[in-house]
């Protein structure tokens, strides 16, 4: 809770101030007294007081209250209806309640950093592998196709279709008698229909009229 209204506060770092060192003593006390008043009567660092207040009862000429508008930070502004307001600039640094500033400093400091440009491309990129993962994982569970041996009324179809002359119980005599595999790396066979097409462009007849790859 704030003591501005039972305190105001001078610092001791007021000692080493250019503008407090160059004023006169008529000055400081105007300084302090105009300080107490805007601690007690005004709302965060400014009070509008009468001239004949200023003058009378607290007994400080206008021209002092200038004098400090230059030397020590206090902005002063004459309103028509012969009143001034007195606003020191920097009143929440040096008057608000210390223990809420260190609360508030506290607390700022506990609360998360924003993440830096360096950590938000770690979890960018962090998440492409996630996800590199994830389709890689799917791929692996993914159903691999069985292949299915043909039969010779499927061949002899599909070669009558095609009109290619080739033999349906050579073509599966040979594809058992190499273990249903193609190639010269005997890579396993996935589709029976794609190897007659192959017989088609390299097979050679023989003087027996046999097929062969």
């Amino acid at each position: 809770m704030s003591d501005g209204k039972r305190w105001f506060k001078v610092w001791c770092s007021l000692l080493s101030d250019p503008g407090f060192s160059m004023a006169s003593l008529e000055q400081r006390g105007a300084w302090v007294t105009l300080g107490a008043l805007v601690a007690k009567h005004g709302t965060r660092g400014a009070v509008t007081i009468k001239l004949e207040y200023l003058e009378s009862v607290l007994r400080i000429p206008l021209k002092i209250v200038r004098e400090l508008s230059e030397e020590l930070n206090i902005q002063v502004d004459v309103n028509d209806n012969e009143t001034i307001t007195v606003t020191f600039k920097k009143w929440s640094k040096y008057q608000v309640d210390s223990t809420s500033y260190e609360r508030v400093k506290k607390h700022r400091s506990n609360a998360p950093k924003k993440k830096t440009k360096e950590v938000e491309v770690e979890v960018e990129v962090d998440k492409e592998v996630e996800v590199d993962k994830e389709k890689k994982k799917n791929k692996d569970s993914a159903p691999v196709k069985r292949f299915i041996k043909p039969s010779l009324e499927e061949v002899t179809a599909y070669c009558k279709e095609r009109n290619n002359g080739i033999d349906p119980e050579t073509f599966l005599a040979k594809c058992e008698s190499n273990g249903w595999t193609v190639g010269k790396n005997q890579a396993p066979m996935k589709c029976w229909k794609s190897t007659i097409i192959t017989w088609e462009k390299n097979a050679k007849q023989s003087d027996k009229g046999e097929w062969y790859e």
